[in-house]
């Protein structure tokens, strides 16, 4: 079923493309175009063994297969299809006896849980028995990874978040997010993920938010920064079943705040913030999904990728071409974890 979603919200997002002027493309249609050259680039960059050519190898291969998936792409299926299932296969094979991923690769917290996401967001459309259950046991080590390293005791501004390493004992935001969506993305295919997990780090989310500016922090009581806020705001969207009050005033953060050149993690800033605004829509979507789309059309390569970040932490064109398609890929809404 997720599958047949999938393909249909492709469909009626091209349907909905409207005829472009002979002088210059619409914008639906050039994203159309990024999109395509940014997923044959990445498929250029594959190994044979399934691999994207770039490190920390599990987790980048990991994230440019949610690209994949983001834009409607099923293993084994269709024009991308080979090249989704050997990467998919490829992770599956390279688990670690403790479902640690992170250490596999140096990936840390950040790659579990890119990882488990594009794993479970994977499983959802694979219908082989024993693909499946492959998968399946794959992904119940690499949760308890995760489950497990969030309880980890920690003074209270840190409970409930996550670090660097399994093991740590403070939290920070960033790294929170993505292992909150890892553990959502697992309850959603029948993981047991408890719903005081999802509550804890909803609540370590919002310890996180600055009443004064409306922003979050990389951690409880720092500066507010795009980044952080937003994704402290889709956290709390991913996690609640209703909309808490600091999402409204990060979107206002948001919309002061735009992106520009010399805005820190620019590729993770403009991924997490059209994910956001999606969510709450109206005029915050308007302003920053009209802003990451211009920029990111301007600075694609002939080559299909784009350039490596300005920021040192994003690692490299794999990274960069990745978090470009899911940017752009938002409005489609394929993502089980992110559907409304």
């Amino acid at each position: 079923m997720i599958r047949c979603m999938s393909l249909t919200l492709i469909m009626l997002a091209q349907s909905a493309i409207a005829a472009p002027p002979a002088t210059q493309p619409a914008p639906a249609a050039r994203v159309e175009t990024a999109i395509d050259l940014a997923l044959l680039h990445l498929e250029r960059r594959q190994h044979a063994d399934g691999h994207f050519q770039s490190e920390p190898k599990l987790a980048l291969t990991a994230l440019a297969s949610t690209s994949y998936l983001a834009t409607g792409n099923v293993p084994d299926h269709g024009r991308h299809g080979a090249t989704l299932l050997r990467a998919i296969d490829y992770l599956v094979r390279s688990a670690p006896d403790d479902g640690y991923f992170g250490k596999a690769d140096g990936g840390r917290m950040y790659g579990q849980a890119i990882v488990v996401i594009a794993l479970a967001q994977a499983y959802g459309l694979e219908q082989e028995t024993s693909r499946r259950a492959a998968m399946r046991a794959v992904l119940v080590k690499a949760v308890k990874v995760i489950v497990d390293a969030q309880n980890v005791k920690k003074e209270p501004p840190h409970a409930g978040g996550w670090r660097y390493e399994p093991s740590a004992v403070d939290s920070d935001l960033s790294a929170s997010a993505w292992n909150a969506a890892a553990l959502r993305a697992a309850r959603d295919i029948g993981l047991d993920v408890l719903d005081a997990a999802l509550a804890s780090a909803a609540a370590y989310a919002k310890r996180c938010a600055q009443p004064a500016t409306g922003g979050f922090a990389y951690q409880p009581a720092g500066e507010p920064s795009i980044a952080m806020t937003a994704a402290g705001m889709l956290t709390l969207t991913v996690l609640s079943t209703t909309e808490p009050p600091e999402v409204a005033a990060g979107a206002k953060y948001l919309r002061e705040h735009p992106i520009v050149d010399a805005t820190r993690f620019p590729y993770y800033s403009m991924y997490y913030a059209n994910q956001a605004a999606d969510r709450v829509g109206g005029e915050t979507w308007t302003i920053v999904s009209r802003a990451a789309q211009e920029r990111l059309l301007r600075t694609q390569l002939p080559s299909g990728a784009w350039p490596q970040s300005t920021s040192p932490e994003e690692p490299g064109e794999i990274y960069a071409t990745s978090m470009a398609v899911l940017t752009l890929s938002v409005p489609q809404r394929v993502l089980p974890l992110y559907a409304r």
